[in-house]
């Protein structure tokens, strides 16, 4: 039985003649194997919504090239493109690269993205004055961030500095209030 149909696998079908007044003439209910005849088209109808959509189809189709991927090649490509590469190498080579969508491009938005942390995480740290923004102490949670930029977020504010970092690589504007972002993150605690 399909799990759509409910407990009794029984579905609710508007019989498609009109009476003379114009109105439906009856309801009735029918079992799933009767249902596919009548709809054939219920399948579609009640299938499982993922919220990917559109994204999927991208990726699907990206990965369906009749070029043979190489892991090296990509790996040395992307060096090349990105002038912060050795830069970050040489910060620390632990890092985690993401990208994803978001609908702003203000500090608290992309930090909290980068890093993974709750709103309230993001807005204790800013009241006790932790966040840099390339090095200089954050006035406005609502600052915009552009590429190359490194958000900081201050652990440990002794002789040398302990904290996290994410710096932005990419931004793309998808549509008008929709922006895919390349970061590059370190998640774990780092000398600043």
């Amino acid at each position: 039985m399909h799990p759509c149909w409910g407990l009794f696998g029984l579905a609710l079908r508007i019989s498609l003649y009109k009476g003379p007044n114009g109105l439906l003439k009856s309801y009735s209910y029918v079992n799933r194997i009767s249902a596919q005849k009548t709809f054939p088209i219920y399948l579609i109808s009640f299938q499982k919504h993922t919220g990917r959509g559109r994204n999927d189809t991208e990726r699907n189709s990206d990965s369906s090239d009749d070029e043979p991927f190489d892991d090296d090649y990509e790996n040395d490509e992307d060096e090349l493109e990105d002038p912060y590469y050795m830069e970050d190498m040489t910060f620390s080579p632990n890092f985690r690269q993401i990208s994803s969508n978001v609908k702003s491009l203000r500090f608290d938005k992309i930090i909290r993205v980068g890093l993974d942390i709750t709103r309230s995480v993001a807005d204790n740290t800013f009241f006790s004055s932790r966040f840099r923004l390339n090095g200089a102490k954050l006035l406005k949670m609502g600052t915009t961030v552009y590429v190359g930029d490194k958000l900081d977020m201050i652990i440990d504010d002794t002789e040398e500095p302990v904290g996290k970092r994410v710096r932005v690589l990419d931004i793309k504007q998808l549509r008008q209030n929709n922006y895919k972002i390349s970061l590059r993150c370190w998640r774990n605690q780092v000398r600043l």
